[in-house]
């Protein structure tokens, strides 16, 4: 009963996406669902809605928590996947689910402008910088900022070991010159020699730091 509820629901979208007057809804994208409905497939094995790339898949209960316009919005998400071969596209270096995720900007920006509501937990991205991103571009920009990231962490590691590495000089030097003005200052503290040889030990311990 709960899939023919759902199969009922999706006709019904399917009519209105069809039918719509909209540019972008009109177009073949959606006619190639509403004339090929054995490519849908109703399971309870997904959580909403999915596709691979052939069949639009389908939960029952999923849809029928769905309004219809909603529903609408849902149908044309998945079936965009397709039409735009994103199942096709993904570079070897991404991710799956980040690739899931650029994806969806680039639909939903899609039909966000084309007029319909986006659904409640739909990813959207509103830099305007992006709106003219393919999914590959959201890939690269996001490839780059972790390489810069990765990046400034070695060099801030870097700096970290070059810091610590002074300090310890720093703190040798400075009880290597102690032990030293001690002894020479217990072996003639009245000496001009000995306090000449204090200064450049002074020195050279600034010096090595450097």
């Amino acid at each position: 009963m709960t899939i023919q509820l759902a199969k009922n629901a999706v006709s019904n979208a399917i009519v209105r996406i069809t039918t719509s007057s909209n540019p972008f809804l009109s177009r073949q994208l959606f006619r190639i669902v509403g004339s090929n409905l054995e490519r849908i497939q109703y399971t309870d094995r997904i959580p909403t809605f999915a596709t691979d790339g052939s069949s639009l898949l389908i939960n029952p209960e999923y849809c029928l928590s769905l309004t219809a316009r909603n529903l609408v919005f849902v149908i044309l998400h998945e079936t965009a996947h397709v039409l735009l071969a994103h199942h096709l596209r993904r570079p070897e270096d991404c991710d799956h689910s980040d690739w899931n995720i650029y994806c969806d900007y680039v639909i939903n920006r899609l039909l966000v402008a084309d007029g319909l509501k986006l659904p409640e937990g739909a990813l959207l991205n509103r830099d305007p910088r992006t709106f003219t991103y393919a999914a590959e571009d959201f890939h690269r920009v996001a490839k780059q900022q972790r390489d810069e990231d990765d990046q400034q962490g070695d060099q801030g590691d870097q700096q970290d070991d070059q810091q610590g590495d002074q300090q310890d000089d720093q703190q040798g030097d400075q009880q290597g010159d102690q032990q030293d003005d001690q002894q020479g200052d217990q072996g003639d503290q009245g000496d001009q020699g000995d306090q000449e040889a204090d200064q450049v030990a002074d020195y050279g311990g600034t010096g090595a730091i450097l």
